[in-house]
């Protein structure tokens, strides 16, 4: 049982509806770090292929820049709180036998794909716009004056 598995107070024991919602809670952190991987995926596949994304990444990157950043920030927030209602729900993994060790990599793995989903999407921005996601070009024209 997962008791064994991970450290728990005392005085609290694992019920099914608990087991149960901590294995909702490890769906739901693979569905963010999966969905947020594809999205970054996707985001590159569209960037390569040119169109009306890379127009609209050319315009502002640092806006697309931003996005990227708050979007990779949601997902890893999401699955923090996702490991996070885990322990509280069956208790922290314990890092003294090897379930609980792979338990922690997988949660760190996590953490790195959402991570790295983010990055690659912003090198490909960067790549395909030969500009810095921090520059936003002015679009509106001043009068000349001499």
């Amino acid at each position: 049982m997962l008791s064994m598995n991970h450290i728990l107070p005392e005085t609290e024991t694992i019920t099914n509806e608990r087991a149960e919602m901590a294995a909702q809670l490890r769906k739901y952190a693979d569905s963010i770090t999966a969905f947020s991987f594809l999205q970054g995926a996707a985001f590159c596949f569209a960037l390569g292929n040119g169109g009306e994304l890379l127009k609209g990444v050319e315009e502002c990157p640092f806006i697309v820049f931003l996005l990227l950043l708050f979007a990779a920030g949601g997902y890893l927030f999401g699955v923090f709180l996702c490991h996070k209602g885990e322990d509280e729900l069956v208790g922290a993994p314990d890092t003294r036998d090897a379930l609980g060790r792979w338990n922690g990599r997988v949660r760190f793995a996590r953490m790195v794909l959402v991570v790295l989903s983010a990055s690659l999407s912003i090198a490909a921005m960067i790549a395909k716009t030969k500009m810095s996601p921090l520059s936003c070009p002015v679009t509106h024209s001043s009068p000349d004056i001499r």
